[in-house]
């Protein structure tokens, strides 16, 4: 519960986000980063959000972005890079 009150606090002011919004992206991580399938259906590292043919499809600058630590930019870079895989035919 802390760490969602965190997420709140954070995005709570940016009016790119609402509430249902970030439980879904929170949501959507927690289930890329522990499971052990790409939603393209390629194996991937438990801990990684994506398998690496998808990983390596993504424009260089949004891979860095997914470096940064959740808090600090990554949900942001993780929402970018699923719309970006959806909408260039990765994922369905």
């Amino acid at each position: 519960m802390l760490l969602l009150s965190i997420y709140i606090d954070i995005f709570a002011s940016n009016d790119y986000f609402d509430i249902s919004e970030i439980l879904q992206i929170m949501t959507d991580l927690l289930r890329e980063l522990a499971g052990n399938f790409c939603r393209c259906g390629n194996c991937k590292r438990t801990g990684h959000s994506f398998c690496r043919p998808c990983f390596l499809s993504l424009p260089h600058d949004l891979r860095d972005h997914l470096y940064r630590l959740a808090g600090a930019g990554y949900e942001l870079a993780f929402k970018l890079a699923a719309e970006y895989l959806k909408t260039h035919g990765k994922w369905s």
